[in-house]
């Protein structure tokens, strides 16, 4: 019985990561603090604690309270996180488009390092690879890093102007639909 409650615990991190991972994903397209979605979520996961405290203890098959309470922010939390940035991205409006002239006021680019397994314990680093961004500013002083090609990153200068797609999401927060480079 020890197994499985070890295995609950690792397949429910494995979810609240994903959850947090596509939260950040869509962060990223979204003008807005980070502290609106980690407010929301501590917000909701505290609501929620007294409804959710027995199914926690169920789950967990602890009469531990601060486990339930961790399983809940652990857990709740990520999914607020991800649905809040997730949902006003893709409920987003599309009558309230528009397009606006953004000017690259930065470029930079990220070094990462690929790994491969050379042995039973060993993991060794290999070559680098890279991960190329611009620093857009709109009209109205707005600022965003935005992912972009290695060829766009060459071929464009800072002081250069790109078209923006942007969108007015569920929650009021524009959104970055698209980038024509």
């Amino acid at each position: 019985m020890k197994n499985g409650k070890l295995a609950l615990c690792v397949i429910l991190l494995f979810v609240a990561a994903a959850m947090a991972g596509v939260g950040i994903f869509y962060y990223e397209k979204t003008f807005a603090s980070v502290w609106i979605g980690v407010g929301a979520a501590f917000f909701v996961a505290s609501a929620t604690l007294p409804l959710l405290m027995p199914l926690w203890r169920r789950l967990t098959k602890s009469v531990s309270m601060w486990l339930s309470v961790l399983c809940q922010y652990v857990l709740v939390g990520p999914l607020v996180f991800m649905l809040v940035f997730g949902l006003n991205y893709w409920c987003s409006n599309p009558s309230t488009t528009d397009f606006q002239k953004a000017t690259v006021s930065g470029k930079f680019q990220k070094a990462h390092n690929k790994t491969r397994r050379s042995g039973r314990r060993m993991i060794a680093t290999g070559e680098k690879w890279y991960s190329y961004y611009f620093l857009i500013t709109l009209p109205d002083g707005r600022t965003k890093y935005v992912e972009v090609p290695v060829s766009e990153y060459a071929r464009k200068r800072t002081g250069s102007h790109i078209e923006v797609e942007i969108r007015r999401g569920l929650f009021g927060m524009d959104v970055i639909r698209n980038c024509r480079l």
